[in-house]
């Protein structure tokens, strides 16, 4: 009486707009040839997981679907900026992310001012963000928020 198990990658899925790719592993266990218990165990991997521990197979499939224009969607999706160096999208979709989630409403006046990239001096003739008139009818607390997470995004 020889017990025996296998585990292997019985069913690979992809799945929505990003390419998901869903792996069901079973795990059988066998007496002399004889299956005698099958269980499943499942895992979703994303075009930004580690896929160097999966089978050949999986990473084959990840590989062909996940082309650098899903990649990128996906990471946009993630944290709602698109990756690489900053740029005027960088910035505008580094304000939306923080007006979204704080839920501020001021964001298309803040749009139509870093699009305008006119400098914008305050009462000292100091240049300051043109976000900065955007938010100028919104509470203190809300403006120096704001302007310290586009600030931030910008220094990463």
């Amino acid at each position: 009486m020889a017990l025996t198990k296998e585990v292997k990658c019985d069913k690979i899925e992809i799945v929505g707009d990003y390419k998901a790719v869903q792996c069901r592993q079973a795990t059988i266990i066998s007496e002399d040839g004889v299956e005698l218990s099958r269980s499943f165990h499942r895992h979703v991997l994303h075009p930004d997981s580690d896929i160097s521990g999966e089978p050949q197979e999986v990473q084959n499939i990840c590989n062909a679907v996940w082309s650098d224009e899903v990649k990128e969607d996906w990471f946009v999706f993630q944290h709602k900026y698109p990756s690489g160096d900053p740029s005027d999208s960088w910035e505008l979709a580094q304000l939306q992310k923080y007006c979204d989630d704080n839920d501020i409403e001021h964001y298309p006046e803040a749009v139509e001012a870093v699009e305008a990239q006119d400098a914008v001096l305050d009462e000292d003739g100091e240049e300051v963000s043109p976000a900065v008139e955007a938010v100028e009818a919104q509470d203190a607390d809300t403006k120096a928020s704001l302007l310290a997470a586009i600030e931030e995004a910008s220094d990463e």
